[in-house]
């Protein structure tokens, strides 16, 4: 990304010195991204991944980048073993280099002749700061350095005031031509920028179809990338649409609830307003015929002799007396209960609102419109959107591709079946020497959470890693070639993959009964009917869950002759036993894998088991550290209120490291499959408790003798957990491998991945 050049001396030094830091600084991002400068994350972690494509797709020993700017290129490659030297035009960006990589960058001109040869040339968004003469100058001095060169120069930006010599792609595609370098169509550079090359001399004369054929390419490229863009613009500000509607249906329902007590409320006061009338018009009566009768009494009493007087006067005054201080000092009761009220509200005693100022807010002003129907879709299509077939295109001479189908990836989803069905298709991949392609369907994703996921399990990385969103009524589509495999993780992903692809493409990856899903209903027929499809190939985790299909309750005998079963694995790199574990004398950790939402996690049984065990003794609260690892747990209050740890949204390398530190485990799930975490936990040195299901998972000692499995009642749990409080307080605990236990995926999945190119070569 280095800056203009120029074979003319006076120029060279001029624009040498317009290339300076505040042309670095503001020009090369101009809003879009942070500064191009060194320290910011964001380029350094883009270089890294473009060298990493580099490293893994061509493999060069040595590299020459022209138009380094201040190195960020040169240095990624050189953190990776690739001798590379550059060349600026800008003194500032060739001082901006790293110290132990700046003597092999130099300043000058891309006009001028290379010096040596190279495995790989760079020319990255160059081209465009020259005039013509010069870019065509240029072009025969990277052609004389290499056989390969990897170029780009933006073929739309003229608001830049640099970019002197902005061209189509074709452009540069014939001048390549002209020095005998052909376009490598079966490259994809995109990862670099959409409108990216590979550029190798040919042998024989490039030919026009050849030429046009790579700027269609590039055309195409770039126009996915930029409704690719859309789509991602499109589904962040549908997240803000949606979060915003949820926060007015809250506010309606705290505006209806509000309205609700202050109409109550009202009603209370009015009520009180009421009887206080009533008490003081029986008041005033009272008061009136005390005061007639004082005056009839008075008129009688000077009509009678002065001892009878002076007696009945002194008595009647004593008896009255009461009565007329009431009547000289006792304000309007109205008054004075609203002058109560009036003072209550200004000393804020109780919050007041103004009912009349209240907002009625109707909820065709909250609730989104419906959209009306589109008349080329079916009730069905309404219904279950998640359904509609997968968009496709054919790219027949495009490399081999394995393309799992899932809802989403980012790092808080790569667990369990997700991670599986990753590892699974990169195996698949690295064998037919194929690229891997996530295709999401709910969320865009990112393709370097799936590259750290897949070394993390000790997996070999296929030639190319890519995430496509393809959501329901998303304008972005799938390319297929015609050896390209798909893995759906659900049958909600496999039915729309079957109807775009047909099922001699498909291998459907059963990682749970999802009939179990749903209640008795539309999803659980749809599901069932897909499993029952005699032409659906399905590859089966642990062979306790085939032996539910098989032989369980609403079997399906004949899945057997279409399937293959594995076991996972948990490789020691990730679960094993940490040496950092408190000594004796210090707390032990207890470790509960908590997931409430997910009603399968039986989250509330296991509180009642892990309550009871407190409570009985078995769990002190001064000699266990309590940890609950899951999504969405809240505030948890334990008996004897021990602080609880709560670790929530994990990648792997966070879960794998909670995971080693527990001594005992808890983790439950009603389902025939036996889930990963009481595996982790086995696989890891820790004692775990989890439950059976039906006829399966009575016995999970071939996994591992540190499982203890019981029935999920209460009273079963607490007897398990007392007796893993025993094997944890053993002298020598139990190793965590069983014969069941793998420990490499590779070895593992080498059976499906036989069976899955079987099926493949028998459908070819």
């Amino acid at each position: 990304m280095g800056p203009g050049q120029s074979t003319d001396d006076s120029q060279g030094r001029d624009l040498a010195l317009q290339y300076n830091e505040e042309y670095f600084n503001t020009h090369c991002s101009r809003g879009k991204a942070p500064p191009y400068r060194k320290g910011e994350p964001h380029w350094e972690q883009f270089f890294s991944g473009v060298a990493d494509h580099i490293v893994r797709s061509l493999g060069p020993a040595t590299a020459f980048d022209a138009g380094c700017a201040i190195g960020f290129m040169v240095e990624a490659l050189w953190d990776r073993g690739v001798e590379t030297h550059g060349r600026d035009i800008s003194s500032f960006a060739i001082g901006e280099v790293r110290p132990d990589v700046r003597p092999y960058c130099s300043v000058g001109s891309v006009t001028e002749p290379i010096d040596g040869t190279y495995d790989l040339v760079l020319c990255i968004e160059v081209l465009e700061h020259v005039s013509e003469d010069d870019g065509i100058a240029a072009i025969k001095h990277l052609t004389s350095a290499s056989d390969q060169i990897l170029f780009s120069s933006t073929p739309s930006d003229f608001e830049e005031p640099t970019h002197v010599n902005v061209r189509p792609p074709i452009y540069w595609i014939r001048h390549f031509a002209a020095q005998g370098f052909a376009p490598a169509l079966a490259y994809d550079a995109t990862y670099l920028c959409p409108h990216a090359l590979l550029f190798r001399k040919s042998s024989e004369p490039v030919g026009e179809e050849l030429l046009n054929a790579a700027a269609e390419l590039v055309r195409l490229r770039t126009s996915l990338s930029d409704q690719t863009q859309r789509a991602s613009e499109l589904n962040i500000a549908m997240a803000e649409a949606l979060r915003i509607g949820h926060e007015l249906n809250d506010l309606q329902v705290a505006v209806e609830s509000e309205r609700s007590e202050l109409a109550t409320e009202l009603r209370s006061v009015q009520r009180e307003l009421a009887d206080e009338r009533r008490r003081s018009d029986a008041l005033e009566v009272d008061l009136r015929s005390v005061r007639a009768h004082h005056q009839r009494d008075l008129h009688d009493a000077l009509l009678r002799d002065a001892r009878l007087q002076s007696i009945e006067s002194n008595a009647f005054w004593r008896a009255t007396s009461p009565a007329r201080k009431v009547a000289d000092l006792m304000p309007s009761p109205v008054r004075r209960s609203l002058k109560g009220m009036l003072t209550s509200a200004k000393a804020g005693t109780r919050p007041t609102l103004d009912v009349a100022g209240v907002i009625d807010v109707p909820a065709a002003a909250i609730m989104p419109t419906p959209v009306a129907p589109d008349p080329g879709q079916t009730v069905a299509d309404h219904k279950f959107p998640q359904l509609q077939p997968l968009r496709v295109f054919r790219t027949p001479d495009a490399h081999p591709t394995v393309n799992v189908v899932t809802d989403s990836i980012s790092a808080g989803s790569l667990f369990g079946g997700v991670a599986t069905a990753l590892i699974l298709a990169a195996q698949v991949a690295v064998r037919i020497d194929g690229n891997l392609r996530i295709v999401t369907r709910t969320t865009p994703g990112d393709p370097g959470v799936a590259a750290r996921l897949l070394r993390d399990a000790g997996v070999d990385l296929p030639t190319d890693v890519e995430v496509v969103y393809a959501g329901p009524g998303s304008a972005a589509a799938v390319p297929m070639g015609d050896q390209d495999i798909f893995i759906p993780t659900s049958w909600w992903t496999a039915v729309p993959t079957l109807t775009a692809v047909g099922h001699s493409r498909v291998v459907y990856l059963l990682q749970e009964d999802e009939r179990m899903f749903y209640p008795m209903g539309d999803e659980s027929l749809r599901c069932a009917e897909l499993l029952e499809d005699p032409r659906l190939h399905t590859v089966i985790n642990t062979d306790m869950l085939f032996r539910h299909f098989t032989e369980g309750p609403s079997p399906l005998p004949e899945l057997a002759g279409r399937s293959v079963v594995f076991e996972p694995a948990f490789p020691s790199g990730l679960f094993h036993e940490d040496a950092a574990r408190p000594v004796a004398g210090s707390k032990r950790t207890f470790l509960f894998y908590a997931r409430p939402n997910n009603v399968r996690n039986l989250y509330w049984r296991g509180l009642e088991a892990i309550e009871r065990s407190i409570l009985a003794g078995t769990l002190t609260t001064d000699e266990w550290r309590f940890v609950f690892v899951g999504k969405d747990i809240g505030k948890v209050v334990l008996p004897g209120s021990p602080e609880v740890e709560i670790a929530e949204n994990l990648s792997l390398e966070e879960y794998a490291g909670f995971i080693r530190s527990a001594d005992l485990g808890l983790s439950l799930i009603y389902s025939p499959h036996p889930s990963y975490p009481p595996l982790d936990l086995a696989a890891s040195g820790a004692t775990v408790v989890t439950n059976s299901f039906g006829t399966t998972k009575v016995d999970l000692a071939g996994y591992s003798p540190n499982i203890i499995c019981t029935e999920p009642t209460v009273d079963a749990l607490v007897d398990g957990i007392a007796r893993a409080v025993t094997a944890v307080s053993e002298p020598h605990r139990a190793s965590g491998d069983g014969p069941l236990l793998a420990r490499s995926w590779t070895e593992t999945l080498r059976p499906v991945v036989d069976q899955i190119l079987a099926w493949r070569a028998g459908a070819s």
